[in-house]
Order: C-alpha cells, then sequence, then structure tokens
C-alpha cells in the first residue's frame, strides 16, 4: 500500500511482531539526485529506526505526523494494506 504525503510516498506492510501484535513497518521515500532518501519505522511504537538523506528536522516532522495520522494510518492500511507474516 502507498500513501502519498509531504515527503513523497510512504508504503506501508502489515505483519506481525514479535509478540504476535499487529505492526505496521512504513517506509518515508523521497527523490534525490542519486536515488532516494528514505526513513523507515514501525507502528505502533512510532519510531524511525532507520534513515538516509533526511534532515533531524524532518525526522521530528514524520514523528509528528505519525503520531497525528496513526490511526488513519491502521485503518488505510487494514482496509487496503498488504498482509505480511513474522
Amino acid at each position: 500500500m502507498f500513501l502519498d504525503i509531504a515527503w513523497g510516498r510512504f508504503p506501508c506492510i502489515i505483519g506481525k511482531n514479535i509478540y504476535g501484535f499487529d505492526s505496521i513497518t512504513f517506509r518515508f521515500e523521497r527523490a534525490n539526485d542519486s536515488g532516494f532518501d528514505f526513513a523507515e519505522g514501525k507502528l505502533p511504537e512510532n519510531q524511525i529506526y532507520k534513515s538516509y538523506g533526511f534532515s533531524e528536522d524532518d525526522l521530528l516532522q514524520m514523528q509528528e505526523y505519525l503520531k497525528n495520522n496513526s490511526f488513519l494510518i491502521w485503518e488505510i492500511a487494514g482496509e487496503r494494506g498488504e498482509k505480511q507474516s513474522a
């Protein structure tokens, strides 16, 4: 599933975490001159654990976006997301 947002594309994959609870792996992507900048993380933790090419301010804005929109992301991902088993 892809959501188009301010930083580019936002692919999401629904899966289970190590404890068996639903989680969403997300990835913010933005085209640059040599490929893509990216930031990757998981919901419900709302944490970005891997990134390249984004500034600290960008990453803080992304975390704020996740905090403010996590309910909608879960809802949309549930309706049309890709399921993946852990």
